[in-house]
């Protein structure tokens, strides 16, 4: 996979006007937020509903998300249309991005490229996939970070128009037939074996160095205090108090019918 460093769709890019941790008066909301290096933002097209083919120009890096992305390019009736999607680990430079939806298998077809996007109801059984939908028509949800995929389980048969996913997180979801997907795995798989050797790196990005709390005041964190290398002697909490290690955040009710095995169960 090659990664182009030319700007081919100005009209994409702009740049974006960032917080840095802080609200409309200056103050730090968030802490341990900087600057860091500029960024260019990419207007990413999120419908994989796809109403005609496009023909991959370039692969190009973006900084805001830890995969890559592909610029598409269609030319028809003298009009020229570029956009972005999200990239598939298999995606090479002039590959057809096409919808599978339509198509139908029992008639020959020309070459099928493994990063298509095409529905969940003409994959067959075991097929490894990536941004994945939750509901038709609105956009990608799951398996969106680099390197990650879900499976195609089985279908319901008790409801026809539902199939079961197993996720990144190993947990199993009931998903809608007509959502779209794309076929394989997202691109970057070796970012998780990426290393940061020097505080620049993460400098570079916009992250602080950060202080313990035992190594402040009492009265700048709950942890401080104490003569010598102080013990935190409660709980883990965070500068306000609040818990920070073993709280569940997750609403369990609001997905729980589309649930199918929960990561609790395979453990």
């Amino acid at each position: 996979m090659y990664i182009s460093k030319l700007f081919l769709n100005k009209n994409k890019i702009t740049n974006l006007k960032r917080k840095y941790g802080r609200n409309n008066e200056g103050k730090i909301t968030v802490r341990y937020r900087k600057k860091g290096h500029k960024r260019l933002i990419r207007f990413v097209n999120d419908n994989l509903n796809l109403d005609k083919n496009f023909i991959v120009i370039s692969i190009e890096y973006n900084p805001y998300k830890n995969k890559f992305l592909n610029l598409v390019y269609n030319k028809k009736k003298n009009v020229v249309e570029k956009r972005y999607y999200e990239v598939n680990n298999q995606t090479n430079v002039l590959d057809i991005l096409e919808n599978n939806s339509n198509i139908d298998y029992n008639k020959p077809q020309i070459s099928q490229h493994n990063s298509n996007i095409t529905k969940i109801s003409k994959l067959s059984i075991g097929d490894i996939i990536c941004n994945i939908e939750k509901y038709p028509g609105k956009g990608p949800i799951f398996a969106r970070s680099a390197g990650t995929f879900g499976q195609l389980i089985k279908f319901d048969n008790t409801t026809k128009n539902l199939a079961q996913v197993r996720l990144p997180s190993k947990e199993q979801y009931f998903i809608n037939k007509d959502c779209f997907c794309v076929k394989g795995k997202n691109s970057n798989v070796f970012h998780k074996q990426l290393k940061k050797w020097k505080a620049g790196s993460s400098s570079n990005l916009g992250v602080k160095s950060k202080v313990r709390g035992v190594a402040k005041n009492p009265v700048d964190h709950p942890h401080g205090g104490g003569e010598g290398k102080g013990y935190i002697g409660r709980a883990p909490v965070n500068p306000q108090g609040k818990l920070t290690k073993g709280v569940p955040t997750r609403k369990l009710k609001k997905n729980s019918f589309f649930i199918a095995l929960r990561r609790s169960k395979l453990n």
